[in-house]
């Protein structure tokens, strides 16, 4: 019998079901409502990985395996993780003791097997998420690759797992842009979805704002001031060609259409700022939003059919929504005087911004596109501005003043567990943009 036949003939008759074999309840699971401010984290068990073979690379292999696919769902903020002092002995066997682990106060259990073929290079994992209330399996999966590769197949999983349980995918193969003086000048950088993995993307010692990402993930636009007046430049992740648009006056704050290689952006062309969609060498497409006071800040509904944009028409800068089929727009915040940066979910539901009070100051909100269900995330933690929604909708980083200077946060759509990004950066961090 050969090696990788020896790992599914193992794990079938210890997990004791065929794999993939999930029932018709289990198709369209969810387990809790991410909206939710009060929600109470799900409890799940992670046992060390079971190395199949005795060699130093799977044993480093394992270990690593069990902290990281905790890490990566704790990171969610959804789970509560144990992966130590478990006992192996409830796993190993022709079948799960279900009643053992609902004893423990655990309502998820996954369990996994790790085979490397030290003569081909090559490892073998195969991963299962059970719902131990019910007794089922939810999730299974298996994958081969490199040895190298064993965190991608991790990441693979955890997303399956976020996928099944709460519809939601694309968090752990995400990016994130933004600004940092760290060099005593405002670049752009991109980090992993976790603040890891910092990359320096320009070197213009110059002032450089406003990233954002197009929908293909491949280019970034962002303002700059490398030629004295703000222009906004387009830059290939990927090493195509890059671009400039340059106008006469303002040029700023670049959003991506979504499935489209066209930008709006704000120009000043006849006096106040305007929004235009634009191609990305500078031909003017459309006019989105011109009138009467300032018009900035354009960001797109996941179906692109309407733009969120903040406008002073009203007296004070505002939140307002443009419906393209109907060529509408409609105001959306009535409280606070100052509201700007606003974020659309790409679940569609909600618009993440930054409002201003007297009475708390500088904050985040949440608000449905038709202005109802407004709720304040943030609150006696400095000034919190500049959301943006992870690719899955589940979570939101922005930029707080709370811990001496401008960092990065990351908490839950609902304001939940709210932490620093990038821990050991230097200078300013600010106006995140999360890829898609």
């Amino acid at each position: 019998m050969k090696p990788m036949n020896v790992l599914f003939y193992i794990l079938f008759f210890t997990f004791n079901m065929p794999f993939f074999c999930l029932s018709d309840d289990l198709q369209n699971l969810k387990f809790i409502d991410v909206n939710n401010p009060f929600i109470n984290k799900i409890p799940v068990a992670v046992p060390e990985f079971i190395p199949l073979g005795n060699n130093e690379i799977i044993s480093e292999i394992s270990q690593d395996s069990n902290d990281y696919l905790g890490y990566l769902l704790d990171f969610t903020s959804y789970f509560r993780v144990s992966n130590s002092n478990l006992n192996i002995d409830n796993i190993v066997g022709t079948k799960i003791d279900f009643q053992e682990w609902k004893r423990k106060g655990f309502e998820l259990l996954i369990t996994a097997g790790l085979f490397y073929d030290k003569d081909t290079g090559f490892l073998e994992m195969e991963i299962r998420l059970f719902d131990v209330l019910k007794e089922e399996l939810t999730v299974g999966k298996r994958y081969t690759g490199k040895a190298d590769d064993y965190r991608k197949m991790l990441k693979k999983f955890a997303s399956e797992i976020m996928e099944k349980m709460f519809e939601n995918t694309g968090l752990f193969e995400s990016e994130i842009a933004f600004v940092s003086d760290e060099t005593g000048q405002k670049e752009i950088y991109i980090c992993d979805f976790d603040g890891t993995n910092i990359k320096k993307i320009t070197n213009d010692k110059s002032i450089n704002i406003s990233p954002a990402w197009s929908s293909d993930n491949d280019y970034i636009a962002y303002t700059s001031y490398k030629r004295k007046l703000p222009e906004i430049f387009i830059q290939s992740l990927k090493g195509k060609k890059n671009y400039i648009v340059s106008k006469k006056r303002l040029s700023i704050t670049p959003k991506w259409v979504p499935g489209k290689f066209s930008l709006a952006a704000v120009f000043s062309i006849d006096g106040d700022p305007d929004i235009y969609i634009i191609s990305p060498t500078g031909e003017i497409i459309e006019t989105a939003v011109k009138g009467y006071g300032i018009d900035v800040s354009p960001a797109f509904s996941p179906d692109g059919n309407k733009m969120v944009f903040v406008s002073g028409r009203g007296g004070s800068p505002q939140i307002y929504v443009k419906d393209f089929t109907d060529n509408t727009i409609r105001r959306v915040t009535f409280e606070g005087n100052y509201n700007t940066s606003p974020s659309w979910s790409p679940r569609g539901d909600y618009i993440a911004y930054t409002g201003m009070t007297k009475e708390y100051g500088i904050n985040i909100y949440t608000i449905k596109p038709d202005g109802s269900s407004q709720r304040m995330l943030t609150y006696s933690s400095g000034d919190n501005e500049e959301p943006s929604w992870s690719p899955d909708g589940s979570l939101i980083v922005f930029t707080s003043s709370r811990n001496n200077g401008k960092k990065l946060f990351l908490m839950t759509r609902s304001g939940e567990d709210q932490r620093q990004l990038i821990v050991n950066m230097a200078g300013n961090q600010s106006e995140p943009a999360w890829s898609h």
